[in-house]
């Protein structure tokens, strides 16, 4: 009985209309006072405040009855549907008997995360609200993260000096990932030691210890806040990629196999594309709207022209235009779908539409590192002085805040490309044999080497670099890589600049 009545006033606050009808009962009541005032001031009959108080009741049912069965969206009036088993934050109600699985919507969280309250290991208890303003300002910082949602403060804060689990805090707020952490402070300076667990695994995922001087406390919040941050990005992509890809292939879902699909593009293998391929077609069998697969296939596409898979390399440069354009139309303010449309646009030669996919996305989702590190693509094709030292400090930035992330090597790639078009040919060959390091079967990565090392001179090197492009990959010829660049730079873009030790090492014709 108790858990039936519970989970009837959870379903009051889902379906707003506990707040409708205390909007309504504050609006009510200075009209029954305004109909009192009225009958003495005009000498009305007595039944005319009563008439008011009547109406106003019988509409105060009304209200309800509508605000149970509509809510008002930005798409307009709908019909609200039945509870599929979600709860309020940090509220809990009787599992569902059954729950069909569908696609998230485009704009819902793929990772959920509390901040505690940080412990203080100080002997001086003033130091609480230093550890308390840490967690907030991490709080804060987190909640611009891209579809990672945020325990509300109040509810995380509950347990502060409470005896719970990972596991049980979590469950709580119906979040996956726990952030805590402790502050310690002597002299002049501070301690802080932060933890990320997966309550789902049940594991420790992540932590880092940060000693700074107190010089600037606002400052240091913001340094630290930031840090973790970033690192939780980092590991929380890292983590729903390799679950999405440890799923079995028969409980994937329209979401999971967009994700699959993202883990296979990471191989850059013919096999590894086709495989992508297919699994995003089944997502959108699933769901034909569903705008991150739509955004996805367009990427695989691009992909597949780029590194020479492609039996039709026009048709699959308009088609993969074609389908993050539709997803665009469906998820306009997306970033995950933003960053799709950046790096399709770039590679078929549309600079300025990806410059602006790319700036709307990192404006909507500052800490998609991956969304800034795709400017590297238009800014390289451009190529302007300003477009060169642009590209410089985003990709240094990423290097220094998130030297672990995933995507660092093709950071460096682009890097290796600014470095080249300035004439820098060492510091371009640096770059990307850092970039190879890090991801040695990327062909068109050796195919640039072999551009550098033809334009300094060292043309048998070059040969062998464009020998280890075609070993890993047949379809990398100098040929395929020069027409790649072509049709990114477009008129004016400095193809010359990346191509010419191709020509000079008598790889590629004049």
């Amino acid at each position: 009985m108790v858990g039936t009545l519970r989970h009837f006033f959870l379903e009051l606050r889902r379906r707003k209309v506990i707040g409708v009808a205390a909007a309504y009962i504050i609006l009510g009541w200075p009209l029954m006072e305004v109909a009192a005032f009225l009958e003495e001031t005009f000498e009305l009959p007595d039944w005319f405040d009563r008439l008011v108080t009547l109406l106003i009741i019988l509409g105060f049912a009304f209200t309800v009855v509508l605000a149970w069965v509509f809510n008002i969206t930005s798409r307009g009036i709908e019909v609200t549907h039945g509870n599929s088993g979600a709860v309020p934050e940090g509220d809990s109600a009787d599992p569902p008997k059954s729950v069909v699985p569908e696609p998230p919507a485009i704009d819902s969280s793929i990772a959920s995360v509390c901040v505690l309250p940080f412990n203080n290991l100080s002997q001086n208890q003033d130091d609480d609200g230093l550890a308390e303003g840490l967690a907030t300002e991490i709080h804060s910082t987190l909640r611009r993260m891209h579809r990672v949602r945020v325990a509300s403060q109040r509810s995380a804060f509950r347990f502060r000096n409470v005896d719970a689990s990972i596991q049980d805090i979590a469950a709580a707020l119906s979040v996956r990932y726990v952030l805590s952490g402790s502050l310690m402070h002597w002299g002049n300076r501070i301690r802080v030691i932060a933890e990320l667990d997966d309550a789902e695994a049940g594991s420790q995922i992540w932590s880092e210890k940060y000693e700074r001087e107190l010089d600037d406390i606002f400052r240091i919040q913001a340094e630290i806040s930031e840090a973790i941050v970033s690192t939780f990005g980092i590991e929380r992509q890292r983590d729903e990629l390799e679950n999405a890809f440890r799923k079995p292939t028969e409980n994937l879902d329209a979401w999971s196999m967009v994700q699959r699909a993202r883990h296979y593009i990471l191989d850059y293998s013919k096999r590894s594309f086709d495989e992508a391929y297919k699994l995003l077609k089944k997502s959108l069998e699933a769901d034909p709207n569903y705008a991150a697969a739509l955004a996805v296939s367009g990427s695989v596409l691009c992909e597949r022209v780029l590194n020479g898979f492609s039996d039709d390399i026009e048709a699959e440069r308009r088609e993969a235009c074609e389908l993050v354009g539709r997803a665009h139309g469906l998820a306009p303010n997306d970033p995950f779908v933003l960053k799709m449309v950046g790096t399709v646009s770039a590679n078929c030669g549309d600079v300025e539409a990806s410059l602006r996919a790319l700036q709307r996305c990192v404006d909507l989702a500052p800490y998609d590192f991956g969304a800034w590190g795709y400017f590297g693509w238009p800014l390289a094709a451009r190529g302007t002085p300003e477009d060169l030292e642009r590209l410089h400090s985003i990709i240094d930035h990423l290097v220094e805040v998130a030297p672990d992330h995933p995507g660092i090597g093709y950071w460096l790639y682009h890097k290796s490309a600014a470095s080249l078009c300035e004439g820098d040919l060492d510091a371009a060959e640096d770059s990307i044999r850092h970039a190879l390091e890090k991801h040695p079967e990327v062909s068109w990565g050796w195919m640039h080497l072999a551009s550098i090392l033809g334009a300094q001179g060292k043309h048998e090197k070059a040969r062998d670099a464009a020998a280890e492009a075609r070993r890993i990959n047949p379809a990398m010829t100098p040929e395929h890589f020069a027409e790649c660049l072509a049709a990114m730079s477009g008129p004016g873009g400095p193809i010359e600049a990346r191509t010419a030790g191709l020509k000079k090492a008598g790889l590629l014709d004049e």
